[in-house]
C-alpha cells in the first residue's frame, strides 16, 4: 500500500458474513457465487453491520461454531460474526498486514470447512484484479485442520489480504495465523493477536479504495464486465478492453455505483477456443489509480441455432403450452433384447424393423394417443420413470425364490435379484 494510506490508528478487519437457505457447494467457486448473491438473499444478521454489510472486527480471525471452542494452541474462540450457527454460510475479511521487514514469512488456517487467501490489489475487495494472487487455500470440505503456506515480501510494508472461510456443515471453525520460529520453538500466532510479541498487525480501514471488476459472463454472443466503484469512482473514458490482444469496442452503463462493460461478437465465439480478455481503467482520485483484471474463458460446445428455423409468431398457439409425445415399442423377445442407440430409436419410430425370423415388420404395442398420430399430448412438464418407489424404508420376506425387481435409477435400467430375506 501507498506510504500513509493505511489508517493505522484501526486495528482489525471487515468482515462480511453471508448464509442462504441453499445448500453449501463446498467449494470456493460455489462461495464466491453465494457471496455474489447468486444463491439467494443473505439470512446472516447485519443489524450491527454498515452499509455494504461487513463488520467491523478489531481483535483476531479466531471463530467457532462453538462459544469457547478452541483449536491448535489458541485462546477460546469468539462467535461467527452476523450470528451465523448451523451450515450453509461464509466469512469474508478483508484487512491490510504489516509485514515489519523483508523476508519469507509462513502463515497459517486451521479450517473446518475450507478457506482461501488471496494477497490482493490496492483494494482488498478487488479478487479479480490482474494483482491479485491465490497464495493459501483449501477447496473442498474437512474436519478442522492446519493449511500453511509462504510469502515473499520483498520490500517491509503494509499490504491487503482478503479471506474468505465458507461452512458446508458439522463442525465450523477458522483461525488465521502467522508461524514464528525462533532457537527454541515454533509458535502460531494469530494474526493481529497485540498482546503476543512478533504478532504480525493488521488494519481495517484505508483512506484510498478505488473501483474493481467484480464479476464477468461470457456467452457465444459476447461478455459484460462489471465494474464496481469503491471510496472512487471509474472513469468510463479510461477503459481499456481487448480479447485475445484486440482491441474491442464496449458500451457501458451505469447503474449506481455500478458500470456494465458490454461486448457484442460479430460473430459467434467459437466453441473450445481458449480465450483471453483484458481490461484495464483508472479511477477519479488525483493522482489516478489504475486497475485491471484478466478472464480466460472457453465457450462449450453449442448449437448454433440460425435465424431462418424461428417459426413465426402467428404460427404457434402460446395457449396450448406442453407437448406431443409419442410412444414405440416392439416386442422382441425372439430376437432378444435389440440395439440401444439413437439409430435404432429413429428406425423404430420409422415402423422400419422386422423380426429377422418372419421378415414381418414389428407393430407398436402400445396404446395410441388422443392425438391423430397417435401421440399423447402431455400440458406439463417431461419427467416420466418406468417405476416409481414410495421414498420411504421399507423390508419384505420373499419365499425361496429368487424374482426380478426393477427399480428407479438415474442409471440405465438394469435387474436386480434378490435372495430370501433380502431387505430393500
Amino acid at each position: 500500500m501507498p506510504t500513509g494510506s493505511v489508517d493505522t490508528t484501526k486495528p482489525g478487519f471487515r468482515v462480511r458474513p453471508y448464509q442462504t437457505d441453499a445448500s453449501q457447494g463446498g467449494n470456493l467457486a460455489w462461495t464466491e457465487d453465494q457471496l455474489s448473491g447468486l444463491y439467494g438473499p443473505n439470512t446472516a444478521d447485519l443489524s450491527g453491520a454498515d452499509a455494504s454489510g461487513y463488520y467491523t472486527v478489531d481483535s483476531v480471525v479466531n471463530w467457532n461454531g462453538t462459544a469457547g471452542g478452541t483449536v491448535d494452541t489458541f485462546p477460546g474462540a469468539d462467535a461467527f460474526p452476523g450470528g451465523v450457527t448451523g451450515s450453509n454460510y461464509t466469512e469474508e475479511a478483508l484487512t491490510y498486514i504489516e509485514f515489519p521487514e523483508a523476508g519469507t514469512y509462513t502463515m497459517g488456517v486451521n479450517s473446518d470447512d475450507g478457506f482461501g487467501v488471496w494477497a490482493t490489489g490496492i483494494n482488498p475487495k478487488d479478487r479479480l484484479s490482474s494483482n491479485a494472487y491465490a497464495v493459501g487455500q483449501y477447496d473442498s470440505t474437512r474436519g478442522s485442520g492446519d493449511t500453511l503456506f509462504q510469502l515473499s515480501i520483498a520490500k517491509a510494508g503494509i499490504y491487503p489480504f482478503r479471506l474468505v472461510y465458507f461452512q458446508a456443515g458439522g463442525g465450523a471453525n477458522v483461525s488465521w495465523f502467522s508461524v514464528i520460529t525462533n532457537s527454541d520453538s515454533t509458535n502460531y500466532v494469530l494474526i493481529n493477536d497485540l498482546s503476543t510479541p512478533g504478532a504480525l498487525k493488521s488494519y481495517s480501514t484505508a483512506k484510498i479504495a478505488p473501483p474493481f471488476a467484480s464479476s464477468f459472463v461470457h456467452s457465444p454472443a459476447g461478455f459484460t464486465i462489471t465494474i464496481q466503484d469503491d471510496a472512487t469512482a471509474l472513469v468510463a473514458s479510461s477503459l481499456k478492453v481487448t480479447l485475445n490482444g484486440a482491441n474491442l469496442t464496449v458500451a457501458t452503463s451505469k447503474s449506481g455505483n455500478v458500470t456494465t462493460v458490454a461486448y457484442t461478437a460479430a460473430t459467434l465465439i467459437p466453441p473450445g477456443v481458449t480465450n483471453l480478455v483484458s481490461v484495464q481503467f483508472t479511477d477519479s482520485a488525483q493522482p489516478a489509480n489504475n486497475g485491471s483484471a484478466s478472464f480466460t474463458f472457453v465457450e462449450p460446445a453449442y448449437a448454433a441455432m440460425p435465424v431462418s428455423a424461428m417459426l413465426p409468431a402467428s404460427a404457434v398457439d402460446t395457449t396450448q403450452r406442453g407437448f406431443l409425445y409419442r410412444m414405440h415399442q416392439i416386442d422382441s423377445s425372439a430376437s432378444g433384447v435389440l440395439a440401444a442407440n439413437v439409430a435404432h430409436a429413429e428406425a423404430q419410430l420409422a415402423g422400419l424393423l422386422s423380426d429377422p425370423i418372419t421378415g414381418e415388420k414389428y407393430a407398436n404395442i402400445t396404446s395410441a394417443g388422443t392425438q391423430p398420430d397417435g401421440s399423447y399430448l402431455i400440458p406439463t412438464v417431461l419427467n416420466f420413470s418406468l417405476i416409481r418407489l414410495p421414498r420411504k424404508a421399507f423390508s419384505i420376506r420373499l419365499p425361496d425364490m429368487r424374482i426380478p425387481l426393477i427399480l428407479e435409477s438415474t442409471a440405465p435400467q438394469a435387474t436386480t435379484w434378490l435372495e430370501k430375506s433380502s431387505p430393500i
